[in-house]
Order: C-alpha cells, then sequence, then structure tokens
C-alpha cells in the first residue's frame, strides 16, 4: 500500500472513508469504516501525503459514529503542525474549526494535560482568529 500503486491505493482509501462519512448515522463499523481505516489514511498523511489533510479535517462533523479516533489524530496533529494546520483550517468554515478543535480536546488533550498546555501555547503564539476560535474550543471540551 505504501509503495506499490500508491496514487490507486490512496484513491481508494480516500474513497471508503468518504463512503464512510455518507453513511447514515449510527450505522455499524462492520464494512471497514472503523479505526483500521484511519489509520492507513493518517499513516499516508504522516509519510508525507499533504493533500490527505483536507479531507481528513472534513471528517470533524460530530461523526464519532464512523470514526471514533479521529480527535486523536487532530490533537497530534495540532502538538506537531499547529501553523500549518490553523493556515488551512482558516480556510474551513468557522463550525468546522470548532468542531476539529473540540474533538481535539475532548480525545487526547483532556487525558494529557501537557500536550493540552503545549497546543494552546502553539495556538496562542499563531495570533490568528482560527487558532483563537481553536484554542477556546479545545479548552472547553477539554475541561467539560
Amino acid at each position: 500500500m505504501f509503495n506499490i500503486e500508491y496514487q490507486q491505493n490512496r484513491d481508494y482509501l480516500q474513497s471508503l472513508l468518504n463512503r464512510c462519512l455518507a453513511k447514515p448515522r449510527n450505522s455499524p463499523e462492520e464494512d471497514g469504516c472503523d479505526w483500521r481505516l484511519l489509520d492507513y489514511v493518517t499513516n499516508l498523511y504522516w509519510r508525507g501525503d499533504n493533500v490527505l489533510l483536507t479531507p481528513l479535517l472534513q471528517v470533524a462533523d460530530g461523526r464519532k459514529d464512523v470514526i471514533l479516533e479521529i480527535g486523536t489524530f487532530y490533537a497530534d496533529l495540532l502538538d506537531r503542525r499547529a501553523p500549518s494546520v490553523v493556515d488551512l483550517l482558516s480556510r474551513l468554515s468557522p463550525e468546522k474549526q470548532v468542531e476539529v478543535c473540540k474533538m481535539a480536546g475532548e480525545d487526547e488533550l483532556s487525558r494529557n494535560k501537557p500536550k493540552l498546555e503545549r497546543v494552546l501555547k502553539r495556538l496562542r503564539a499563531i495570533r490568528h482568529e482560527a487558532a483563537a476560535r481553536c484554542g477556546h474550543a479545545i479548552t472547553g471540551a477539554a475541561s467539560g
């Protein structure tokens, strides 16, 4: 998958992700809409396939019934690449920005206080409306 027919395999994984997200709420995960799919897609992103970041951010619509672990990915993303993520978030609707950051705060950041503080510090340093909105959403989700 990682080096064999890469484009075809990536497109296939992206179509599976899109199909999962189009399913009705609370559909079973039996058909491949599970943590494995998210692992494959995020692994390709972390390996350098930046094209996947936009579709991964589109997952944030409160569909935890489809991809449970996406909040952990968002937390890692904000921890490791906050400036580029804020740049991309600023192109999304304010509602989508809040949802991405809220999911990060509810999952990983609510359980990992040092990481939470690090992410909030990075967001404050960016000084952009999307970064401020994200920090506020994370703080509210992590404390609630």
